[in-house]
């Protein structure tokens, strides 16, 4: 645990499991750390505690925003909130747009918390009091929040949440108890990658995502888990689709099976070209493995591509260099063969011996052109390059 004070509270943004928003109870948790989500948290100013609505306003002209936060799950029995709420992950909120009647938090995720040993969520949720259980946007109450799990061991947390989730005291939906979970790991490629911030909007903020390497291949692991059904004789079927939004990013797979109560997934892909802002591999899953088709949850990866110049120089320009070599050679040849010796008639030698002597170089009518060749293949090889690279983008 560690403490909080008062003026550096977070501010927890919780969802309704038992809403529309539903489906953020398996999305929010689905994520590595670092990513912004796919789905800006909005609310009607009815939802937003009072003295953080009015501070919202404010908030909304500040370009660089950075705010701690909770994403929280709260919960409702005969359409009203119970003072139930379940920390989930810590976020930061990156921009605030506040309009007449709703305001929108865009942010994004920290790590989870750490449920590895927990016993039950009993343990790590808490009860709202009176002034704050009617909303769903409001300051920390707490002194005191539950402690970050480390980056390599959130898998783990996750597995366990999951279990929690499953079998929990919580007045959860049947079908949502039931839910697939899926959990994302980053795109490798040599093991170390980071996310950081890949694009901005005045309107939305930055966004950060995953910034991959033209030309480089990256692999994603995935994982799911049916909790509810694991142990039991319970067939489950359904399909992982995979999907990108730009041509310059490609995923190996377009779906994967789901058979079996828990599973490894990996889908590779690959940066072919670099992008104009960010792109997005989108993963999607029915929430029903065990029963009638349900809906589905589509969460959001967003990447970008930069240029690889050692990628271009293997691949692009070595061909240029080779072209440029080629008639340079042939620059080269033609002025040899100008300043090199000729073959004449005796009629001309004689001509020749009989006319005033002059002072003209051996060999400087043929260098000239000679050199205007060379100047001339290197810019038109040049000119070549730049119109590829325009007619790619």
């Amino acid at each position: 645990m560690h403490a909080e004070s008062a003026s550096e509270r977070p501010i927890l943004l919780c969802f309704n499991v038992a809403s529309s928003h539903g489906d953020n109870l398996v999305a929010s948790i689905a994520y590595p750390a670092g990513y912004s989500y796919h789905e800006p948290f909005r609310y009607r100013d009815e939802w937003i505690e009072p003295s953080l609505l009015a501070q919202a306003s404010l908030f909304q002209h500040e370009d660089s925003f950075d705010r701690a936060a909770v994403i929280c799950a709260r919960f409702s029995t005969g359409g009203r909130l119970t003072a139930d709420v379940l920390p989930l992950r810590s976020a930061t909120i990156t921009k605030v747009d506040a309009l007449p009647d709703f305001t929108t938090f865009y942010f994004k995720l920290g790590p989870l918390f750490d449920f590895t040993d927990a016993r039950g969520l009993s343990l790590t949720r808490f009860r709202a009091d009176d002034a704050a259980a009617r909303y769903l946007a409001f300051e920390s109450p707490l002194n005191t929040l539950p402690s970050a799990v480390e980056e390599t061991k959130e898998t783990a947390a996750w597995v366990r949440l999951c279990d929690l989730l499953a079998d929990s005291d919580l007045p959860l939906d049947p079908d949502l108890r039931k839910s697939c979970f899926v959990r994302l790991e980053k795109p490798l490629k040599s093991g170390s990658e980071q996310t950081e911030e890949i694009d901005a909007s005045p309107l939305s903020g930055p966004l950060y995502g995953s910034a991959l390497r033209e030309g480089a291949y990256y692999r994603m692991r995935l994982f799911h888990r049916v909790p509810a059904v694991a142990g039991q004789d319970v067939t489950v079927t359904g399909r992982l689709d995979y999907e990108s939004d730009s041509p310059d990013v490609e995923v190996g797979a377009k779906h994967e099976r789901i058979d079996s109560h828990y599973q490894v997934h990996e889908v590779s892909i690959a940066a072919i070209l670099p992008t104009d802002g960010a792109a997005s591999v989108f993963v999607s899953w029915p929430t029903s493995t065990s029963g009638p088709p349900g809906r589905r949850i589509r969460v959001r990866i967003p990447v970008s591509v930069r240029p690889s110049v050692l990628y271009r120089l293997k691949r692009q320009w070595v061909w240029y260099l080779l072209l440029w070599v080629a008639l340079l050679a042939t620059s080269l040849t033609g002025a040899s063969s100008a300043s090199g010796p000729s073959t004449s008639t005796p009629a001309a030698n004689n001509a020749t011996a009989s006319s005033p002597a002059t002072n003209t170089p051996q060999g400087s009518g043929g260098a000239a052109p000679g050199i205007i060749r060379l100047i001339t293949s290197g810019l038109a090889t040049a000119a070549l390059f730049v119109i590829q690279e325009r007619v790619k983008k």
